[in-house]
């Protein structure tokens, strides 16, 4: 689900400061695009 993902994605950042595109696609299992879209939404929510 997007939400969890992005819950996941926030606290990933949160710990390890820095991780790539590509590292969390393979993670989550999609495409970089998506990673990308990801955090355009986050960003666009204030976060």
């Amino acid at each position: 689900m997007k939400s969890n993902r992005i819950f996941e994605i926030t606290t990933i950042l949160l710990n390890k400061g820095t991780i790539t595109a590509r590292e969390l696609a393979s993670r989550f299992g999609v495409s970089t695009r998506t990673c990308f879209g990801t955090r355009k939404q986050k960003t666009a929510d204030g976060g």
